[in-house]
């Protein structure tokens, strides 16, 4: 047994030294990625409580930089009942998609309200980000999920754009049934 054991340490010397080095670093606070994933635990330990979230390294807007997607958990209730869905609702619960930008200066955050009825207020922090002081907010909302624009509809999904004032702190009020996304420039 031990020159099987010497055996393997001397074998697993041998690989280590040829191994390439490599070296990471953190720049998650640089580049401002900073989530954290919540769920609701609960004794009855449902499925998506128990899965946690996920994350997707994904070119979304087809420029050639890879985003990041980050799924994240909902409030529950213990025990759920029949016909509930989990509640997204607070901003502790939202998905997040960091966009990369060709610069690495701009900063776009998505947040969306699925509420169909009630308009939700959102307080967005950022750390270890500089921003700019002023930015843009675009919105897509619309009355129903069904909506779409047509001769007879032409405002049915409606898009807005207007300035917004940079800030570590963003407090937003998110309409009903609405996507909003935030451009910041960063400062380095």
């Amino acid at each position: 047994m031990s020159r099987l054991l010497a055996a393997l340490v001397s074998v697993g010397l041998l690989a280590r030294a040829d191994a390439p080095q490599g070296e990471f670093a953190d720049v998650t606070k640089a580049v401002g990625v900073a989530f954290t994933h919540a769920n609701s635990a609960t004794s009855s330990k449902y499925l998506v409580e128990t899965m946690g979230g996920g994350v997707a390294l994904v070119d979304y807007d087809n420029d050639g930089r890879l985003d990041i997607f980050f799924t994240n958990g909902a409030r529950i209730d213990d025990p759920m009942p029949d016909g509930k869905r989990p509640d997204k609702t607070d901003q502790k619960f939202w998905n997040r998609l960091y966009h990369q930008t060709a610069d690495g200066r701009r900063l776009f955050i998505k947040a969306v309200n699925t509420d169909l009825e009630h308009p939700v207020s959102a307080l967005i922090t950022l750390r270890g980000a500089r921003v700019a002081s002023t930015g843009t907010l675009e919105r897509v909302h619309a009355d129903s999920l069904t909506a779409a624009n047509s001769f007879r509809t032409p405002d049915a999904v409606r898009v807005t754009t207007r300035p917004l004032s940079g800030s570590n702190a963003l407090a937003l009020v998110l309409p009903s049934h609405s996507v909003s996304v935030i451009t910041l420039d960063l400062l380095h």
